[in-house]
């Protein structure tokens, strides 16, 4: 009546014909199993790991480039009377201006007025870096404003599927917002804690490129657009799984308790 776990288990064991050796046997066996397992896990991590390192990598390699053919197109044209702030402000009525023409189903036109605007938001930084005229008021303008440009170009694209009765591509868009939100937000919050926040596959940059591409091609028909939002929603999300991880890594770093 009051035997031990350990007892009523030999009991069950002697009872079913189980020996102390078919017992030890499968005990080895699941530990065995055990460390399969997490050596396939530890693998698996280790890939990724490589992967983003190289990702990173890569990304670093186009950006840099990017910066430096940026600057030499500044240095060209230094003589031209105008401010970073005037860039930024027309490249926040470009973007305007392509949400107008993505509501109204007009692709071409606003993916090539949308680009041009994103083009624009590259240039700013740079005329502020050759000009001296960076500042803190600047950066946070241009970072809002960014927002709100991104906000009602996405915007746009809901109210076409909302009429369009797409209601799975609709939600798509909302979390592709959500989420490109998100991380822009975990870079700010990173960098007040003094931290790196630069990680992830979907920066400013790469939502540019595949939203751009969606709509050139959303001419042709079909899922095009609605699969180009489920892509960026898809990849800005891990993109902000990505950030987080990262910051987390360098807070235990820099505290491990």
């Amino acid at each position: 009546m009051f035997e031990t776990v350990h007892e009523r288990r030999a009991s069950k064991d002697q009872s079913s014909g189980a020996s102390p050796a078919a017992t030890d046997d499968r005990s080895s066996v699941e530990s065995d199993r055990s460390s399969a397992h997490a050596w396939l896990i530890a693998g698996s991590l280790g890939r990724c790991t490589e992967m983003n390192a190289h990702l990173e990598r890569f990304q670093h390699g186009y950006t840099s480039g990017t910066r430096r053919l940026v600057a030499d197109v500044v240095r060209m044209f230094r003589r031209i009377p105008i401010t970073a702030n005037q860039v930024t402000a027309a490249g926040f009525a470009l973007n305007i201006i392509s949400a107008v023409l993505i509501y109204r189903e007009l692709w071409v036109a606003s993916g090539v007025v949308f680009l041009l605007g994103s083009i624009l938001d590259v240039f700013d930084g740079a005329i502020a870096r050759y000009k001296g005229e960076e500042s803190s008021v600047g950066a946070f303008v241009d970072a809002t404003v960014d927002r709100i440009a991104e906000g009602f170009v996405l915007g746009a694209i809901a109210l076409v599927f909302a009429r369009h009765g797409n209601t799975l591509a609709l939600a798509a868009v909302f979390a592709a917002l959500v989420a490109s939100f998100l991380t822009s937000y975990t870079r700010a919050r990173a960098e007040i804690e003094g931290l790196d926040g630069i990680s992830g596959l979907m920066a400013r940059a790469e939502r540019v490129v595949l939203l751009g591409a969606a709509l050139l091609f959303a001419p042709l028909g079909g899922p095009v657009l609605p699969w180009a939002m489920y892509l960026l929603a898809g990849l800005s999300a891990v993109t902000v799984f990505q950030r987080v991880r990262h910051v987390l890594a360098q807070m235990r770093a820099l505290d491990p308790r």
